[in-house]
């Protein structure tokens, strides 16, 4: 059968191609691929997997832990090959759709996020900091903007579709933005607000109000430039601060049920005795919850400042720069279970589906697409996409990769290993999980024989 793909407005053309019989199958939902099977892969530069970044705060941090986005039956992600593009592609086929060059330049750039048919993203040239948006559908360009601030960039945009802003964290500061035209709204300076931030802020709707939280650290070990705070995501307006002046939070701050965990380090980060630690706060009020000591007898090895987490089905999953993943009761953040997965470093964030171990006839199976953002029915997101299950009784199962070559399924509730994929290629990044399939970049920066590519597995 002939696919014939019309050419993108501003992109580049495509030409006619033969789908394989497999792929058509694949596309009806008629697939006998086993969990963990290699569904399709495409060749990708550096950017499918995450952009390298200059020193931020005075630490290299290397590469971005970004997921691809898979929306409405396509995935997007950013790659560089001969200059950096975005690339859309069909989510269950892989075919082409289309791909757009980004600008001129562009020496580092953030994940790719989506919202109402928009994609964002920002990137860095000798120019300065631009803020880019680009039709979802056709990869035409909505606006692109020169923002006023200093690299480096800390993470990929962050969008309220509600309030019609979106969010930068840049190295000198917050930067508000319409998403309509990139026109700046409110802003705030790190030396009076957020410290260094190395993340993205956090976006969550509770009790009516729009808050976002950004965590902040300071390698000095400045308590002005520590700590986590909640503004007003429409005014910028200061709801708290907490944590201040003891505490290096550097994680991207995950929003579950009223209540906001981050995680980071207490102590000098440049001391062997610097303690690891998860936090709980109460989303309204920056009460400590609970706290997590992750000590050296707990693992064997720091988490080097900046795990990653996940949260869901009652569970907070805690990956960082050691081969020990953990789980945490979410309530009271006693232990759940501790895996050590490979002699390798779980840089990359988790992501925690749930599904329903039996559905009536009359429900479909698949679970329904990713929306961009955390919609009706979600319960958790970091990483990845997770959905409420419809019926039956709920498996929830934790995703997570290595830089080793390894990317591992774990059941949630015990975390018992239930697959594993590898690959001599390079090291799997963050996933997202949509309509059954696994979708993550694969970082070939490793030496002789490894390719940059993005994955696509059974789930």
């Amino acid at each position: 059968m002939n696919e014939t793909i019309p050419p993108p407005q501003g992109g580049t053309t495509t030409e006619t191609r033969m789908i394989p019989v497999w792929l058509l199958f694949t596309a009806l939902g008629c697939t006998s691929a086993a969990p963990g099977d290699v569904l399709f892969e495409l060749p990708a530069g550096p950017g499918a997997s995450g952009a390298l970044r200059p020193q931020a705060c005075g630490v290299e941090y290397g590469f971005e832990t970004a997921a691809p986005v898979v929306v409405d039956g396509s995935v997007y992600f950013m790659s560089y090959q001969s200059g950096w593009r975005v690339y859309r592609n069909d989510a269950v086929t892989g075919a082409s759709r289309w791909n757009a060059s980004a600008i001129d330049g562009v020496t580092s750039a953030t994940a790719i996020v989506e919202s109402d048919g928009a994609l964002y993203f920002a990137a860095t040239s000798a120019a300065g900091i631009h803020l880019i948006s680009v039709d979802a559908a056709s990869g035409t360009a909505r606006f692109s903007v020169v923002v006023h601030g200093q690299a480096p960039l800390a993470g990929p945009p962050v969008i309220s579709s509600t309030l019609g802003l979106g969010y930068l964290v840049m190295g000198d500061g917050l930067h508000t933005f319409n998403t309509a035209s990139g026109a700046p709204a409110w802003s705030l300076a790190v030396a009076s607000a957020i410290g260094c931030s190395e993340t993205s802020p956090t976006l969550a709707t509770h009790d009516g109000e729009h808050t976002l939280y950004v965590s902040s650290a300071s390698i000095s070990n400045s308590p002005a430039a520590m700590g986590v705070r909640a503004f007003d995501a429409a005014t910028g307006a200061l709801r708290w601060g907490a944590l201040p002046g003891v505490s290096n939070p550097f994680t991207t701050a995950v929003y579950n049920e009223g209540v906001l965990y981050t995680g980071g380090f207490t102590g000098d980060s440049n001391a062997a005795f610097h303690t690891d630690v998860v936090w709980a706060l109460n989303a309204t009020t920056g009460d400590v919850v609970w706290m997590r000591n992750l000590t050296s007898s707990d693992h064997g090895q720091p988490l080097n400042w900046a795990p990653h987490l996940a949260v869901g089905a009652g569970r907070v999953v805690v990956a960082g720069a050691t081969p020990t993943l953990f789980a945490l009761d979410a309530v009271t953040g006693a232990d759940a279970w501790a895996v050590r997965l490979c002699e390798c470093h779980l840089w990359m964030s988790p992501a925690i589906i749930t599904v329903p171990a039996a559905v009536p006839a009359a429900v479909p199976a698949a679970l329904p697409p990713a929306t961009g953002g955390l919609g009706a029915g979600a319960i958790a997101y970091s990483g990845g996409t997770a959905s409420m299950t419809r019926s039956g009784a709920a498996k929830s199962t934790v995703y997570v990769g290595g830089d080793a070559g390894t990317f591992n399924a774990l059941d949630l509730a015990t975390g018992a290993t239930q697959w594993t994929w590898s690959t001599t290629a390079g090291a799997p990044r963050s996933p997202t999980v949509v309509d059954g399939r696994i979708y993550f970049g694969v970082n070939g920066q490793r030496g002789e024989g490894t390719r940059d590519a993005l994955i696509v597995l059974q789930q």
